[in-house]
């Protein structure tokens, strides 16, 4: 990105700053270290990091490498992001507190850390006060033509109108162009709810054991964190779907399945679910992610949709059209994927994604429930909810090295 912005004719090579966020922000901060105690040329005048995961990259002693650092953190991160910040700038000034800064931009000696109110590990992003102060910043040290700029207002809130407007929209969209069934489609009588939920517990629970035995596996997958994610919605998925099964056989019921759709209805799930992609793609690629599969994105969204589409299928099996015992298992789903971080050793990095996921999945139910209530084809509600979901995996987890 340097490299490119310095070769652009608008771009003045003497004066340039990088910024990142979480992951992000630990690659900027390696790469301004670089700059520094690398050889002459243009340098890079200033690094604003975002919530950094960690000060080890900050090496201890001269103030200027990096040059000019900003260290924001939201109120409400992990204390992990605190010490971060806290260290990076103790490294240089070993006395450092938040709030006032150190040093001095003509020299490169100016760092910084800073909370940011209200904010968490996601909303830092579009919270007003980090784009003032990173604002500030960058026209303090790069040397910004003229002083005094103001930030841009957030759009975040409409956007978050947008994705509730367009989970709206779906409702009268699916009863229009889906006819209303003449037959359930699944027999009574329906499990009870205190059984789905320790089938639910349990599929979970399988899940994280089997994906901590697995881990040496799934962080082969280039997305963070998304092999383990990949691993545990598979084997929810499959341990509840024979729980099912086999308490279904206990019962003497019958399969329950519906009978298959025409080609007609089968079109229409896929336009509706082509409807969901687009209504998350666009806040999405309008806030953190181009919502594009580049690199090697596109090999991984195929096996990522076929785990997601074997939980969403027995969780719809398992619920049928009780919207808030979909909303239990979703909330037991979440809290087990948490407690895996600390009792099984899973990914940390599910802390930050679990709870951001645990709204979207409470947002595809939605498109779930207004699906189930109608199709006939069996899949439809799991197909509708897990491929918008597979998308935001597939786009938005970052690519790592493995």
């Amino acid at each position: 990105v340097v490299a490119w912005t310095r070769d652009q004719p608008w771009a003045d090579p003497s004066r340039l700053g990088l910024l990142g966020h979480s992951m992000g922000a630990g690659a900027v901060v390696r790469a301004a270290v670089a700059d520094a105690e690398g050889p002459g040329g243009e340098p890079l005048l200033a690094t604003v990091a975002l919530s950094l995961p960690s000060a080890d990259d900050v090496p201890v002693g001269p103030a200027d490498v990096p040059r000019n650092l900003l260290l924001l953190y939201g109120a409400n991160e992990q204390p992990r992001f605190v010490d971060a910040a806290l260290g990076a700038l103790r490294a240089a000034y070993p006395d450092g507190v938040v709030g006032p800064g150190y040093g001095a931009p003509v020299d490169g000696t100016a760092r910084s850390a800073e909370e940011v109110p209200r904010a968490d590990h996601i909303t830092i992003l579009f919270a007003q006060d980090t784009r003032q102060l990173a604002l500030d910043w960058l026209d303090q040290t790069v040397g910004a033509p003229s002083s005094g700029s103001t930030a841009g207002g957030s759009r975040i809130g409409w956007l978050l109108l947008l994705t509730v407007g367009a989970a709206i929209g779906f409702v009268p969209l699916a009863r229009l162009v889906l006819p209303e069934r003449e037959a359930p489609m699944r027999p009574a009588p329906s499990p009870r709810a205190w059984v789905v939920l320790a089938i639910s517990a349990g599929s979970a629970v399988a899940a994280s054991l089997v994906s901590a035995l697995l881990q040496g596996l799934t962080s082969r997958v280039p997305l963070a964190v998304g092999g383990y994610v990949l691993g545990w919605f598979a084997v929810a998925g499959l341990v509840a779907a024979g729980l099912a099964s086999l308490r279904d056989r206990r019962r003497g019921g019958a399969p329950r399945l519906a009978q298959a759709g025409g080609w007609r209805e089968i079109l229409v799930v896929l336009g509706l679910t082509a409807y969901a992609v687009v209504a998350l793609g666009l806040v999405a690629r309008s806030t953190w992610t181009a919502f594009e599969l580049v690199g090697d994105r596109p090999r991984w969204l195929l096996p990522v949709e076929l785990a997601l589409i074997a939980w969403f299928w027995a969780d719809d099996r398992l619920v049928g059209t009780r919207w808030w015992l979909g909303a239990l298992t979703r909330v037991v789903a979440v809290l087990v994927l948490l407690a895996s971080v600390l009792v099984l050793g899973a990914p940390g990095f599910l802390t930050l994604l679990v709870p951001l996921m645990g709204v979207v999945l409470a947002l595809l139910l939605v498109y779930g429930q207004t699906v189930t209530r109608r199709a006939t084809v069996p899949w439809s509600p799991a197909l509708v909810q897990a491929i918008p979901l597979a998308y935001l995996v597939a786009t938005t987890f970052p690519l790592v090295s493995v």
